[in-house]
């Protein structure tokens, strides 16, 4: 079986359904790791990247490796740079701030800063990674109609916004005659979330999940993998006291260990690993397109994932899984 595909509007080609993550690579001591990662990524079939300011060393690492020449051809991957789907965000606090900066002033502030990180001069996709629902939609709406017009970017879209807020947003690029958005990236797995991972992020819920099969709008998740829950680095609620206490508010409750069981027996029934199962769940929801960004530092992992691609659920397994 092929692997799914994903089309944003805008694009001028299908995606793979694996976006790569650059924020495991935000420390300057694994850029060498990152290169190595990316190559594999590479080879593998993927072309789509998503980064941001806020990830440290993670647009850097990606500068360098579009940049690097070929010592075969004598060019850099940039002589193709229409090959590559490159995704970055905007309006994420500074860093030790809490203070919301969802301004227009801090979204042209955001892009040149990240432009001139990655060496270019547009990205395909840009993405308000934070919302401050006190900020009107409208003023916000039309400085992505303005880079659009300039050509600094391909699309635009949201990462933790509400969807009373992206249905705001929506409304308003309609009634005024401007592009609407592409996608929406929330945290979305298998594992059910008990309450905000961090400050600002949104999971996505059964309400927003009717709101993307009412909308259409692809959904590009994060943390597909739920951090590694169905690994099975901790079986029980008896490893609260060998997981970081963090890990233990997010992830630990009775639904996910009943999903984490119903995912191990599956797995072993279809001979696949257990985070290919969960993964593949994430991106064949069958009512709306849906994309994984994954952050992994190994190329063996990589090369597991990339499989969960060619993974076919049915409608029922989908809800074995899910324990419905």
């Amino acid at each position: 079986m092929k692997e799914q595909w994903l089309q944003l509007k805008g694009e001028r080609r299908t995606l793979p359904k694996l976006i790569l993550g650059t924020a495991n690579f935000g420390d300057p001591s694994r850029e060498d790791l990152a290169q190595e990662v990316f190559d594999a990524y590479e080879e593998l079939g993927g072309r789509v990247f998503d980064t941001a300011r806020a990830y440290g060393n993670g647009e850097k690492a990606l500068k360098r490796w579009l940049t690097t020449i070929n010592p075969d051809s004598g060019r850099s991957r940039m002589a193709q740079r229409n090959r590559y789907t490159i995704i970055t965000k905007c309006c994420h606090p500074k860093s030790g701030s809490s203070s919301p900066r969802v301004t227009p002033k801090a979204v042209r502030e955001d892009l040149n800063a990240s432009l001139r990180t990655l060496g270019l001069d547009y990205v395909e996709v840009l993405l308000f990674h934070r919302d401050d629902e006190t900020m009107a939609v409208g003023p916000l709406m039309e400085v992505m109609a303005e880079l659009l017009a300039e050509g600094k970017i391909g699309g635009f879209g949201f990462s933790n916004w509400s969807q009373k807020r992206m249905t705001q947003a929506i409304a308003y690029c309609r009634k005024n005659g401007l592009a609407t958005p592409i996608a929406n990236s929330p945290n979305y797995s298998l594992a059910q979330v008990n309450g905000q991972r961090w400050p600002g992020c949104l999971t996505a819920d059964e309400e927003m999940l009717r709101w993307h099969t009412q909308n259409q709008l692809p959904l590009l998740a994060w943390s597909p993998q739920a951090e590694g829950f169905f690994v099975s680095r901790y079986e029980s609620e008896n490893g609260k006291n060998h997981a970081p206490t963090d890990y233990v508010a997010a992830y630990f409750n009775t639904v996910n260990w009943r999903r984490l069981a119903a995912v191990e027996k599956k797995a072993t029934e279809k001979q696949l690993a257990p985070t290919q199962l969960a993964l593949a769940y994430v991106m064949q929801r069958p009512d709306f397109p849906v994309a994984a960004i994954v952050g992994t530092s190994s190329v063996t992992h990589l090369k597991e994932v990339w499989e969960a691609q060619t993974i076919s659920l049915t409608n029922s397994e989908l809800q074995q899984l899910a324990c419905d």
